[in-house]
Parts: C-alpha cells; structure tokens; sequence
C-alpha cells in the first residue's frame, strides 16, 4: 500500500524521533550505570588500600605488642569491608523493633513487637535473596560476614544472637542491629551470660550511627543503661537521642519531657556538646489525639532522622579511615607504654613490687611516654579501664619484664601510614575518580629522563587551563610496586609487584613520576600501588 508522500515523511519523522529518544535514554541509562558502577568500583578500591597499610603497617605492631590482650582482636578483610552498621539501643518496649519496620518496609525474620520484652537478644539485619533467620554461632563462623570477632564472648551470647537475612533497599548500604531492652532491676542484670556494655563497645565500635530510643512515658536511666552509655561515651559523635511516642503527651508536657530527658542525659553522657534529639512517634499509625498539634515538627523530625540515615552510606568511606587513624594511634601508643613499662622493672629483684607501683601510678607513666615521644592526650587509653586490665594480666603471672622491647622499626612503619599512607589515600578521596585510567595532567614540564620529548601538547594544554599546580617535590627516594598497574598513555608507567622504581618527582596529586630500575622506562605512575622500600 503506497502512502500519500506527507505521511510517509511524517511517519519518517516520527520514528527518527523515536529513536533519538531510544538512543538519549540509553545514554542516560549507561551513564547512570556508571556512576552507579564508579561508586561501587571506589568503594571497593578504598576497602584494598585499607586491607593493604593495615596488614603492612599496623598489624604487625599489633601483633609484636599483644594489642588484641588488651583491646580488640585483629581486623580481617570483612570487618574492613562490611557495610555500615546502624546500631539501636534502649530499654525495652520504646519501638526499637518498630522504627527498624518502619525504615524495612516490613518486619524482618523473628520480629516480634509488643508491650513487654520481645526483642531477647541482639539480631543484624542484612540484605538477603531470601527471608531467613541464622543462629549466632552459624553466623559467627561465616567468613564472608563481619561477626566472626563476636566469638570471643562465648557460646552463651552467641545463643542470645542471629542474623536476618531479607530483601530492603536500605539495606543495600547498611546493616541495622537489633538490640534487646536493657534492664532495670539488678536481679535481671545477674540473669545474663554476657556483659552487655562490651557486646553494645563491639557493635559501636563498629557503627556508623548509635540510635538509643526513650519512651515519652519511661525516661528514667536505668543502671544497665547507664552502664552501656558509660561504654559509648568515645563514640559520642556517633549518638543520636529518638525521644519516641511523643504524640501520646500534650506539646506543654512535651516540652517538660524534653527538659526531664535532657538533664538525666547531662548526668550519664558528661559531654559539653549537647545531643541531637529527634522528637517524634515512629509506628505505622496515625497520631495520637494528645499531640495532633505537633504534628508539623514530628514530620520534620522523622524527616531529620531519615535524611540522617541515608547520609551514613556516603560517610562510610571517611569514617573508615578515621577509624583506621584512631586504631593506629591507640596502637602506637600501647606499643611505647609496653616498652616504658619494661623499660622501668629491676633486673634482679624486687619485680612484683614495683609492678604493683607502676600499676597504681599508670598515670606517671603515660605522662612520661606523652613527653618523650610528643604524642596526645586523647591517643592514649581510658587510664582507669587500662589500670583494671594491666592489674588483670598482672595477677595472671604475667610481668612487665616479659613485655616486648621498643622495637623502632615497626614505630616508623606507623608513622610513615600516618605521614604519608593516610594523607594520600585522603587526597585521593577529595579527587575522584579514585584511580582514572588516565594520568592527572604531569605536574611538572620537566622532560622524562629518557627522552628529550616533552609531556604531549594536550597535557600542556590542561595544565594552562588548570592554571598553578600543586607543588612538586623532587626526590630520589626508592619504591616497590605492590600491585600490578597497566599504563594507558605514553605518559604512565607500568608498575610490577616487587620491581624497583627511582622516583623523580613526588606530587600531592597522587601520581609519581618515576624510572623503572628494571626496563629503564619512566612516567608517571599512581603511588597507591607501591610502597616505600
């Protein structure tokens, strides 16, 4: 059937627009892709480079100075890699379980909720093709989760703990915990196998955001409570308050529930910034009668504490590193309080006296160790907690004299993580794309020492558009590749695990310029993947 010649370039025009349309969305798509693809791509990067200076740099400090006896046992690759934590704290019946069936869409595996205790131990709630519901000793000898460490509390708390497996898109970024109330009378405390306060220090350890609920009708601090917040007071920038139900009270009670809350707050956190509280009443229904009227502020609340929620994901990566820069301090720290402590004891007699001194004047020794070597305050230990658990380790049989000798070369490995490691992978977090396949434009116009030829003229180009560089360093410092790097221009480097390489030029930048000791090739090539020899 022949078509009338308007139509059929109508018709014509019809279908080009249609796929333009097609070919604009994929576009879109791919781009969208992507983005999605490069932020997943960064992640993991950062995840290898922590794995990389931990093992290289801080654990063998650790290991040369007993630093799991006395704090927290070594991080394997899953700690490093797991998703965020978002740990929910409180007493028993203020809506922890409801808040998480909010955020979830839908209660997860072996929820309960109630008036009285429902929640009876601690459950993580990760992202799961399935609903199903491990046990904790399952859960805890699964080397592809972040729980292996919860195995040195024993069987009794591992009873007491599980892992939800559901599908939910909050929890494509994070993992929610579950905790059980915490008790008031002191018969129940007794009831226990496992010290709560040290199982609540593990998981906040660990936790991006620390959630404690109160009731509008129940703000009295019980001792258990107080004990655990006590436990979190180093974590405090991780807090936040969720004064929950506060629709069942008038605004003008609300107002003195606010009041009465923060003051019993004042007395446990001791902090002088005050905490955020987030006032609202997070169940599935509507507002109570009482407090119709706010219902403005408890929406913008409960939108508050959301927009907090989904901005843990994209803090994820800084905070990683922070908690990488504070477990390396503490362990510097304890390493030169061994070797002082050893440093001190008598050679022939009278060890166990002196112990018992130095024990019971820790704070001399700090005092000393913080002077001879310029470190911190805030570096070292709580002195209190470390006194109980030198005195511990002393009554064992242990003595100070059998502690490790300062060993200097793992002390400058340290520093050289927090003089040079660190600030690096930082500088290659404020820059994305974390690792380009393409080189930043050289900072230097110097020509390569093999070639008269200068950097191409598009380089040159860049680098009048960027304007000033940053500074650069000349050096003839020596590194060895670490991982096996594939240049993608005439102007990078291939770097081989184990070659040599003469670096010419050091840049903030995050790229190096060097010379191959083996193939006598020179470009520039991305630290990240090399260390200092």
């Amino acid at each position: 059937v022949s078509l009338p010649c308007r139509m059929t370039t109508y018709m014509d025009d019809m279908l080009a627009r249609s796929a333009k349309a097609e070919e604009r969305g994929g576009r879109e798509e791919r781009s969208e892709r992507a983005r999605g693809g490069a932020n997943g791509s960064r992640v993991q990067q950062v995840c290898d480079e922590l794995k990389r200076i931990y093992k290289s740099h801080i654990l063998p400090l650790e290991l040369h100075y007993n630093f799991a006896q006395f704090f927290s046992p070594p991080l394997t690759d899953s700690d490093i890699e797991a998703k965020p934590f978002v740990l929910l704290l409180g007493q028993y019946s203020v809506g922890k379980t409801s808040l998480l069936q909010q955020l979830l869409g839908s209660g997860y595996p072996g929820s309960r909720v109630g008036p009285e205790p429902t929640t009876d131990g601690f459950v993580a709630i990760m992202a799961g093709t399935e609903r199903r519901l491990l046990p904790g000793n399952a859960a805890a000898s699964d080397a592809g989760k972040p729980f292996r460490a919860l195995q040195a509390f024993g069987n009794a708390f591992l009873q007491r703990f599980s892992c939800a497996e559901m599908e939910a898109e909050v929890l494509e970024e994070v993992i929610l915990v579950d905790s059980p109330g915490v008790l008031s009378g002191e018969a129940e405390r007794i009831g226990r196998n496992y010290s709560m306060p040290k199982v609540c220090r593990w998981f906040a350890e660990r936790s991006d955001l620390i959630l404690v609920l109160f009731d509008a009708h129940k703000l009295d601090i019980s001792d258990e409570l107080k004990e655990v917040l006590e436990a979190l007071r180093e974590y405090d920038d991780k807090i936040r308050i969720v004064l929950n139900k506060a629709d069942q009270v008038s605004p003008r009670q609300l107002m003195r529930v606010h009041g009465a809350l923060m003051w019993s707050l004042g007395k446990v956190l001791r902090t002088p910034e005050v905490c955020r509280v987030y006032v609202s009443s997070f169940w599935e229904g509507e507002y109570a009668e009482a407090g119709r009227g706010g219902r403005d502020l408890f929406d913008s609340e409960k939108a508050e504490l959301m927009q907090d929620l989904r901005d843990v994901p994209r803090n994820t990566l800084i905070r990683r590193v922070n908690e990488m820069v504070k477990r390396a301090r503490l362990a510097k720290a304890h390493a030169l309080v061994c070797a002082c402590l050893r440093k001190m004891m008598p050679s022939l007699w009278g060890k166990q006296q002196k112990q018992r001194e130095l024990v019971e004047h820790l704070d001399v020794v700090f005092q000393a160790v913080q002077q001879e070597f310029r470190l911190a305050p805030g570096d070292f230990p709580d002195i209190n907690k470390h006194r109980s658990q030198l005195a511990t380790w002393s009554s064992a049989g242990s003595s100070f004299a059998q502690m490790p000798r300062l060993d200097k070369s793992l002390i400058d490995k340290l520093d050289q993580c927090l003089d040079v490691e660190i600030p690096q992978l930082l500088a290659l977090l404020q820059s994305p794309p974390l690792l380009p396949s393409m080189p930043p434009p050289p900072p230097s116009m110097s020509p390569p020492p093999c070639s008269a030829a200068s950097p191409p003229v598009a380089g040159r180009a860049r680098r009048a558009e960027a304007g000033a560089m940053e500074h650069v360093k000349q050096t003839n410092a020596r590194v060895k590749g670490t991982r096996t790097f594939v240049s993608s221009s005439s102007e990078e480097l291939n770097v081989e695990p184990g070659e040599t390489i003469e670096v010419l030029e050091e840049s903030a930048s995050g790229w190096w310029r060097g010379r191959s000791m083996r193939t006598e090739a020179s470009g520039w090539f991305p630290v990240s993947y090399t260390e200092r020899v």
